[in-house]
Formats: C-alpha cells, structure tokens, sequence
C-alpha cells in the first residue's frame, strides 16, 4: 500500500504513517461507540456491519474499476482508509464475547457458575483472540502484497476489487 501511495498517489513519504495511522484512528472512535450500542442488537448484527463497511472501503482505496470510479483519487483513498478502521471496531469488540458465548454453549457450561473455570475460559479466549489478531496483521500484508506483486501484476485497483469481492 504504501509503495501505491508514494508512486501513484504521489503522497511524500514522510506523511504515509499519518495516512496509515488514519484506520487506527477510527477503530479508537469505533470501539468506543460500539462499546456503548453493544447491548442494542445482537452482536452478529456489527459483525456483519464490518464486512459490508470493509467492502466498501476496499472498493473506495482501490479506488475500484468495477465501480467506474476515478483512478488515484486521494480523498476516495482516505475516506476508505477511515471507514476500514471504523469498521474494525464493529468486528473486534463484539468477537471476543461471541467467542465466549461459543465455547459456554459447546461445553454445555452456565457462565458464573465457576469463577475458577469462568477465569480460565476467560484467559485461553483472550490468548486465541491475541495470537489470531497478531497472525492476521502478519499474514494480511503479506498475502495483499504477494496478490498485487504476482497476481495482479502491480495494479492496486484491481487487487482492492478482489479482497472487496471475497470479503462478502
């Protein structure tokens, strides 16, 4: 992303953290609003707002030809990187406590019940959610940039249009 920006959107290079920093400013906002709403519907209900919001941005960063939208314009690429930061906090802040839910369920356990057992599940499922957020911020960057790279030979546009079209 950040070879795009510099190349194509001629951003200077010392303003790309900025740029990049733009999706954790909005996860900061988003996780505090949906931290307040969460009892407001059913948690899967924000989990499914996250993927039609990271479409979305997908398909404005590109920006996207199967949109007809105008290559390389920068505010288009900025809104999209605001709305993929917002829209993490409609995924991470409900996903822990569905985790939770799950695995209550499946061990056919009544949370409170226990608080020595509730304590455990509680530290395995925060262990997991860690480990597979740090492999997803690993792995991400790696597999968008082997696509751009080898797949879609170098156009930026077209690799947003695919993650868009396999988010849904």
């Amino acid at each position: 992303m950040t070879t795009n920006l510099a190349d194509r959107h001629l951003i200077d290079e010392d303003n790309l953290g900025k740029v990049l920093s733009l999706a954790a400013l909005f996860y900061i906002i988003s996780g505090n609003l949906v931290a307040r709403i969460i009892n407001k519907a059913p948690k899967r209900v924000f989990i499914l707002l996250c993927f039609i919001m990271i479409t979305i941005s997908n398909l404005m960063m590109g920006p996207s030809f199967s949109l007809g939208l105008e290559p390389y314009f920068v505010p288009l690429f900025f809104l999209g990187q605001a709305l993929n930061g917002f829209a993490q906090g409609f995924l991470f802040v409900p996903n822990l406590p569905e985790m939770l839910d799950a695995i209550y369920t499946k061990k056919k356990l009544i949370e409170g019940q226990d608080e020595v057992m509730d304590a455990i599940i509680a530290d395995r499922a925060s262990g997991i959610y860690g480990l597979f957020y740090a492999a997803g911020t690993i792995s991400a960057p790696l597999v968008g940039s082997l696509m751009y790279e080898n797949v879609f030979d170098m156009n930026w546009a077209v690799t947003c249009d695919f993650f868009a079209a396999i988010d849904r």
